[in-house]
């Protein structure tokens, strides 16, 4: 924007901006409600068996996500901080340098889980093997992807991410025929042609810049520096998401761990719907703290912001509550004996939405206040998990364990609040 606007100019650019955010939200969210009713459907085609191999695969996949070292982290808080100080040419080059790093992560997580694939099918462990190559093909859209949605995102490009989004929730309707058709291998082969799918679109909408053979060391230098102390804080987040899972792993069978699945997808819907905000929210924080906003202003859009999300939610978590039960036992009645943990699962969709609150630690800089929140919110969760499934009985565990993540989330969205309080009003970016 020119220095020469007026401020009915500038008033303007920034109500576009805000309106093509929330187009941006809203096609991330109807994503992420496709993606879960989607995943609710084919209930019907896989036994919670096989949901279970799935479910293990999440873990490797968590697992691999640690390896990014923070890389991602600083792209998607340095980059449109970069833009809004109009810094362009160095936005370029660190973008440039994380899609360089994570192709040739996710190249070597595929190859890895390409060649387990092929070992547990020469030990006749088809399911194992279809399982683990798709866990590999999605690992390595992800790696990418990621990349190229942090460029959108900080170029403020929300009306072509919304296209991207709109166009993935259209592919995950159309290819639900191939788990009809095919069962486990076709969910398989469906999450494959997903990720592959995601690869071409991000790649057909990204600015991305010209690659270069030679590894670009002082700009990833620089993005592993500054990422590193988000890194921890987030691989902290990803065994916080994982905990219930990996109680289960750790005290059930096979079978129960599949039941999990679809408790699992509503835990996350909250999560990922709230994640989607987040990321705008991230965004727009960084583009408008490079433009000059104090913490004050900050606080209170972050908060804010939080607290109308969670209104929101209330009304959208009651009906899912009283439709659940009838369309588990219509359609998926060998899930049922986890509809109670279900039902609790659902709770956490306000929950998520007040966790947006937190966004603000991050932009502040305030890395320390978001490691204790991270670290005191993942104790809770693992600790919390690991007792109740130990503790409880066999028939109320799913329960038990979904109920001490809630409790947990809880914890860490008043410690986050804390310390958001206690910010001083003199951060500014490093």
């Amino acid at each position: 924007m020119s220095v020469l606007a007026g401020p009915d100019t500038a008033g303007s650019v920034a109500a576009a901006t805000r309106g093509q955010a929330l187009i941006g939200v809203a096609g991330g969210i109807a994503q992420q409600l496709t993606d879960t009713v989607c995943t609710l459907i084919i209930l019907r085609w896989l036994t919670p068996a096989d949901f279970g191999y799935w479910q293990v695969c999440l873990l490797i996949f968590t697992a691999l996500l640690f390896m990014r070292l923070g890389v991602v982290n600083a792209l998607n808080r340095d980059y449109p901080w970069l833009v809004g100080r109009g810094r362009d040419r160095r936005a370029a080059t660190i973008l440039g340098a994380a899609l360089q790093f994570s192709a040739g992560l996710g190249a070597l997580c595929l190859g890895a889980l390409g060649l387990a694939a092929t070992l547990a099918a020469a030990y006749g462990q088809h399911q194992w093997a279809m399982a683990l190559l798709a866990c590999g093909t999605f690992t390595a859209s992800t790696l990418l992807t990621t990349c190229w949605e942090a460029a959108v995102r900080g170029g403020q490009s929300f009306l072509r991410l919304a296209f991207v989004q709109i166009a993935l929730s259209a592919a995950a309707v159309l290819t639900l025929p191939l788990v009809a058709w095919g069962g486990f291998d076709g969910f398989c082969w469906r999450t494959m042609a997903l990720a592959l799918a995601a690869i071409v679109l991000y790649r057909a909408i990204c600015p991305t810049p010209t690659p270069r053979w030679r590894i670009m060391r002082m700009a990833l230098r620089w993005l592993l520096k500054r990422g590193m102390s988000m890194f921890f804080a987030n691989c902290l987040s990803h065994i916080h998401a994982q905990g219930p899972r990996l109680a289960l792993v750790l005290t059930a069978d096979l079978t129960t761990l599949g039941l999990f699945g679809p408790v699992s997808s509503l835990l996350a819907l909250g999560t990922a719907v709230s994640g989607r905000v987040r990321v705008m929210m991230f965004s727009q924080l960084n583009h408008r703290h490079g433009a000059g906003a104090g913490p004050a202003e900050l606080i209170r859009s972050s908060w804010g912001t939080a607290c109308v999300c969670a209104l929101l939610a209330v009304p959208a978590t009651v009906l899912a509550l009283l439709v659940l039960p009838a369309l588990v036992q219509a359609h998926a009645a060998a899930y049922a004996g986890g509809l109670r943990a279900m039902q609790l699962a659902l709770l956490g969709l306000p929950l998520a939405a007040l966790e947006l609150g937190s966004t603000v630690l991050v932009t502040m800089r305030a890395d320390r206040a978001w490691m204790k929140v991270s670290l005191l919110t993942t104790g809770m969760t693992l600790g919390g998990c690991l007792i109740a499934a130990l503790l409880s009985p066999p028939q109320v565990r799913l329960e038990a364990v979904v109920a001490a993540a809630l409790l947990a989330r809880i914890g860490g969205t008043c410690a986050a609040w804390i310390c958001s309080k206690l910010l001083r009003p003199n951060v500014v970016p490093a």
